[in-house]
């Protein structure tokens, strides 16, 4: 939420902020945001994965006459409050930026587009962020969710449980960085951003996404067998599975990514 209104503060929106929380903010502050819906032309939910929903499922009986979008990493736990809205005929789609609050320039950064029934929705969202350098993508829910497994539930999984390998090694850590090699380096760098983060949030696009045992299953079989081939001394084994994942992912740099 914090990017989101920067930026529509920067593009000529009065951005007012209604928070539970009392953090300091350069925004006028809105106390029962639930008397003035109908005084905004956009509202966005930038609020944690669980009580979205309820959010959304209350605006859905208010409906307001603004386009109303989400920002959540995941969107099934709020499918429900998604299709009352939609139901209700609101202007209702869901967005997920993939960049953090820190982001500035949108250079070869996504910006995702969910379509939960309302054409209209999603095209006022997109020209909300027209001018920008980001490339803007549009998917179906499920479509949605089942990329994030990959694309945030695997990197956030291993990433975690490579730094959780290194903790067991407990005094190693300090002499592992004065020799380690570059691959190292650039894995514990990334590893060291994934934990630094907001545990409970990671938690629950874990747990939040329907996709996350299927994913788990496919790194962990991937993973045992790779084990297990160095242990049975398979070089061939090992060898395969190097070699089809190279051609898997240099297949998928030459396919271009829109919406």
């Amino acid at each position: 939420g914090v990017w989101m209104s920067r930026y529509l503060d920067m593009v000529g929106y009065n951005v007012d902020v209604a928070d539970r929380v009392n953090v300091e903010t350069p925004f006028r502050r809105v106390d029962d945001w639930e008397a003035v819906v109908n005084d905004y032309d956009l509202i966005v939910v930038a609020v944690p994965l669980r009580p979205s929903n309820e959010i959304l499922m209350r605006l859905a009986e208010l409906k307001p006459q603004g386009l109303v979008f989400d920002i959540g990493s995941l969107k099934s736990p709020m499918r429900e409050g998604l299709d009352a809205m939609r139901d209700s005929g609101c202007r209702i789609c869901s967005v997920h930026p993939m960049f953090g609050p820190e982001e500035i320039g949108l250079s070869g950064r996504h910006i995702l587009f969910v379509d939960v029934g309302n054409k209209d929705a999603i095209a006022e969202a997109r020209a909300l962020f027209a001018h920008t350098a980001a490339d803007c993508v549009e998917l179906s829910l499920e479509e949605h969710d089942e990329v994030m497994a990959w694309v945030l539930g695997l990197s956030h999984l291993v990433n975690i449980a490579f730094a959780g390998a290194l903790a067991q090694s407990g005094e190693a850590v300090p002499l592992l960085k004065q020799i380690s090699s570059s691959t190292f380096n650039a894995q514990l760098n990334v590893a060291t951003q994934v934990v630094s983060e907001n545990p409970h949030l990671y938690y629950e696009i874990q747990q939040g996404n329907v996709n996350t045992a299927e994913v788990s299953r496919h790194f962990r079989e991937v993973l045992d067998e790779l084990v297990n081939a160095v242990a049975d001394n398979e070089e061939a084994v090992f060898t395969r599975h190097m070699g089809a994942a190279k051609q898997r992912l240099a297949n998928a740099e030459k396919k271009p990514i829109g919406g």
